[in-house]
């Protein structure tokens, strides 16, 4: 049990400080990026923006640290005796028929998310029914591999996930945003846009390259360890720590945003969290008119409104007829009658 603690204490920890260490070069190169356009942070502001950006990257990414964690629960050999194999196949093959053949959730979003769904938990049950027909050696396999596949996912999206952060705000000058989510809505737009602004093949060899290296240098001993994750004994340790930790990360994460307040937007936007900003966008549905469009102060708007239109204060303009009243005179023709 012990040496399944430390595995999995130990891959969070480095996940986390992964995460950490990509925000932290994150946001020194986004300080000299030509959008930020001033560096005049008071000493407070200048702790604000590490300190704080610290705090909160370590927050998401214990919040992201669920999707493995889930996997690590799953990995046991009871799930596989009878009747509990062939019952989660059973509700496995399920989900896949309602998500193929009726109207889920996934229609209502629309694009390519309803294929997407069926694809996966059709792998997903297919998957399972090989693994529970099949010799335990195969189990054995098939669970090392994904669980080195789940690890090198969560380092490559660290790393892909800095990077998408650079080229945003290199265009915006802020975090994730509502445009960010609206590249999920318009996504063959966007794409065809993104393959014609960047070089996307050398990026892309380039972020494979990194994470492969990173995740060799930091959980090759881990990687080969996924026996040590059967057992009920571990998670019922680690399992209300996790979820004290995963509230209590949520919880911060909403209460820092009370301190990114300043009058410097970059101050606010430095120290955030782009994936907590996308969520935040996702959830509120809305832009801030005043920070992306040009505006004029509201006298000077009105003013110029009643100079152009001759109105009055409350906006209202006479409208007179010059040419006196005109009528419209329409006439019908009769059949003519012989």
């Amino acid at each position: 049990m012990q040496k399944s603690i430390r595995l999995v204490s130990g891959l969070y920890l480095k996940l986390a400080l992964l995460t950490v260490a990509v925000g932290f070069v994150l946001r020194i190169v986004l300080l000299f990026n030509a959008q930020t356009t001033s560096l005049g942070f008071s000493f407070g502001e200048w702790l604000e923006i590490f300190l704080f950006g610290a705090v909160n990257d370590f927050c998401a990414a214990t919040v992201g640290f669920v999707f493995l964690w889930l996997f690590m629960l799953s990995v046991s050999r009871t799930k596989y005796t009878k009747p509990w194999g062939y019952i989660i196949l059973t509700l496995l093959a399920a989900a896949f028929c309602y998500v193929a053949f009726f109207n889920t959730i996934f229609d209502e979003y629309g694009s390519v998310a309803p294929r997407i769904a069926m694809y996966v938990l059709g792998y997903w049950a297919g998957s399972f029914a090989l693994r529970l027909f099949l010799p335990e050696g195969f189990r054995s396999h098939w669970t090392t591999i994904w669980f080195a596949l789940f690890v090198v996912f969560y380092v490559g999206a660290i790393v892909f996930n800095g990077l998408s952060e650079y080229f945003f705000w290199n265009e915006f000058g802020v975090r994730y945003n509502f445009i960010a989510v609206d590249y999920l809505v318009y996504t063959n737009e966007v794409v065809g846009n993104i393959m014609e602004s960047y070089p996307v093949v050398p990026m892309a060899l380039g972020v494979i390259v990194v994470t492969l290296l990173i995740t060799w240098y930091l959980f090759r001993r881990d990687l080969v360890r996924a026996e040590e994750l059967k057992g009920w004994q571990w998670k019922a340790v680690i399992a209300p720590a996790y979820i004290a930790a995963l509230f209590a990360a949520i919880g911060l994460l909403n209460f820092n945003t009370r301190f990114q307040d300043s009058g410097n937007v970059y101050v606010n936007e430095l120290q955030a969290n782009g994936l907590y900003k996308f969520y935040d966008a996702f959830v509120k549905n809305s832009l801030d008119y005043e920070q992306f469009y040009l505006t004029r102060p509201e006298a000077d708007a009105e003013a110029f409104v009643h100079e152009v239109y001759g109105s009055t204060g409350d906006n209202l303009r006479t409208v007179s007829a010059g040419g006196g009243r005109r009528f419209a005179a329409t006439s019908c023709s009769s059949p003519s009658r012989a």
